[in-house]
């Protein structure tokens, strides 16, 4: 039992590498703004929180409740062993101060054990007894797309802004089966939702130099834009990194924020959690 849960462990560290794209690094003999092109890679293990608010449909006895509200909550400890497939891409090409980054996450989850909160229809907020016996799954597609320019550099540090776009192609299920009556919901059964976002974003994103040597630094990144089905998204994080002569090693907490008006599918997710990488530059 201890060897599969530090083997999920590995898996999911590895397959949810970079769902950030993380400033440039710089080895010790490259300078990344002598106008050549020059190329990082990253690779990352973050464990978030999962926070959900989503409109299901959910079956009765023998009606179709109208749509409402379900709130989810999972932790590390409860999907680690529930992950089927991840795979995470990221990169940056760079030439003097314009560089492209892309950001590419795909996660499936399936069968982790949640606790459901409640549940708010139409007929007001109803508390659920599905602390136990409750599975949700996850299967998303988040990817970022954008151009940056870099604003100022020197020995303090690099600010770069961005503009781009994110998608987010979601698809989230709960499974539920209970003993004793409950007079809302059969005691088995399930319910899903696939939601797909398009959203712009504009940021900021660089380091913070702590040492004359430029050893170590504090990476930051923020962006932030309104989305399709009246959403808005925000990601950032920040930590303390520090510089070898073949790349960086970071540890930073990073969330990602969507956020929409009642009624909507995706009410709210919020992913967040700490993370550990290490970042290649040639």
């Amino acid at each position: 039992m201890k060897h599969r849960s530090l083997k999920h462990v590995a898996a999911f560290a590895a397959a949810l590498s970079g769902l950030i794209v993380m400033p440039v690094a710089s080895a010790a003999d490259i300078d990344a703004w002598d106008g050549q092109w020059h190329y990082d890679l990253a690779i990352y293990g973050w464990l978030p929180s999962i926070r959900s608010t989503v409109t299901l449909t959910l079956p009765r006895e023998d009606i179709t409740l109208p749509a409402g509200s379900v709130n989810a909550t999972v932790h590390p400890s409860n999907y680690l062993s529930s992950l089927k497939f991840a795979a995470m891409f990221l990169g940056e090409a760079r030439k003097g101060d314009y560089a492209v980054i892309t950001d590419l996450n795909y996660v499936d989850l399936g069968g982790a054990n949640t606790k459901i909160t409640d549940v708010s229809g139409p007929f007001g907020r109803v508390t659920l007894p599905l602390n136990q016996d409750v599975d949700f799954g996850l299967r998303a597609t988040l990817w970022t797309l954008g151009g940056s320019y870099t604003g100022g550099r020197g020995d303090a540090g690099v600010i770069n802004v961005l503009a781009g776009f994110r998608l987010l192609d979601m698809r989230s299920t709960i499974d539920w089966n209970f003993s004793g009556p409950n007079g809302i919901l059969n005691r088995s059964g399930s319910a899903s939702k696939t939601i797909n976002i398009w959203s712009g974003v504009i940021g900021a994103y660089g380091r913070v130099n702590l040492d004359s040597e430029k050893r170590w630094f504090i990476p930051y990144y923020a962006d932030v834009g309104p989305g399709s089905h009246s959403t808005w998204t925000s990601m950032a994080y920040g930590g303390v990194g520090y510089r070898f002569d073949w790349g960086e090693l970071v540890l930073a907490y990073k969330n990602v924020y969507y956020g929409g008006s009642g009624g909507q599918d995706l009410q709210k997710l919020n992913l967040g959690g700490m993370l550990i990488g290490a970042n290649f530059h040639w």
